[in-house]
This record gives structure tokens, C-alpha cells and sequence, in this order.
């Protein structure tokens, strides 16, 4: 009877190891595409005036894996690490209004997004941003630009 269990447990150890032929961890390779209005952008940082309201216009990911198909499920939006909103349809475009309150210097805008790609995991992009508030428009820098590409962090969804 001893063997019998022994030889069962083993062939249920043998069965279980051979199981899983997915890799979990098959995070997919995108690129990120943020387009915003009433900001500009340069050298990484985004600059806006305080008391306005900029705006996220749309998200769109590009999948670096050979065209395959990319999608996002939806847009969360925080700013100083506490949630603001979120927009969960495409374009994923979300206004901010940046209150006469909040301090004129640095602030931090994230946006989180799940990614779906053809034959990858499923994950989590997070997209952060240095925004710097100025007092008025005189004070935004020339030269900006209202498009920026994001290679973005990703971790498992599941995580």
C-alpha cells in the first residue's frame, strides 16, 4: 500500500512539473504616445500655469513586437501620488486643473494603465511625469513640445 501512495505522489509531482509551459513573466514591449494641450514640454519636464487646466488628450500605445496588436484598459490619473481620476475609454483623454493653491516649483503626475498585448502577459505601465508649476504664462519656457513618447515601467498585472 506504501508503494502504491509513494508511487502516485510521484506521479503527481511529475505531473505538476510539466504543466506549466507559459512564461508569466512575458511582459510586452511598448511604447507610449501622451498628447496634451495647455502644457509644454522639455527636457523630460512638463511646465503649466498655475490656476489653469491642461489637458491629457490621448494615450496610445504602440507595440514594439513586430505590429502586433496593443491595447490599454483604461487611464488612472495621480498627481502628488494621490488619485485625481480616471478615463477608461480611448482616447483616455482627462483634463487637470491646476488650482490657484498648488505651489508654484515640482509636482508629480503618474498615470497607470493596464496593457494588453498579443501574446504577452498582461501588465501594468506606469507613466511619470515632473510637472512644474509657473506662477504665469510669461513664465513658460519656448520651444516646448505637446507630444511625448514614453518607454514606459511595466510589471505584471497580477502583481
Amino acid at each position: 500500500m506504501k508503494k502504491i501512495f509513494s508511487l502516485g505522489l510521484i506521479a503527481l509531482a511529475l505531473t505538476c512539473g510539466f504543466t506549466s509551459c507559459d512564461d508569466d513573466d512575458d511582459l510586452p514591449e511598448v511604447s507610449i504616445a501622451v498628447n496634451f494641450s495647455d502644457a509644454t514640454e522639455i527636457n523630460g519636464v512638463l511646465y503649466v500655469v498655475q490656476g489653469e487646466t491642461f489637458e491629457i488628450e490621448s494615450i496610445t500605445p504602440v507595440n514594439l513586437d513586430d505590429g502586433k496588436p496593443v491595447e490599454l484598459g483604461g487611464a488612472t490619473y495621480y498627481w502628488d501620488y494621490s488619485p485625481i481620476g480616471a478615463s477608461m475609454y480611448k482616447p483616455f483623454a482627462f483634463e487637470i486643473r491646476v488650482s490657484p493653491d498648488t505651489s508654484v516649483g515640482r509636482h508629480s503626475l503618474q498615470i497607470y494603465c493596464p496593457v494588453y498585448a498579443v501574446d504577452k502577459a498582461p501588465a501594468n505601465a506606469i507613466l511619470s511625469y515632473t510637472v512644474e508649476v509657473v506662477a504665469d504664462e510669461a513664465d513658460l519656457p519656448d520651444g516646448g513640445n505637446t507630444s511625448v513618447v514614453t518607454y514606459p515601467y511595466l510589471d505584471d498585472l497580477d502583481d
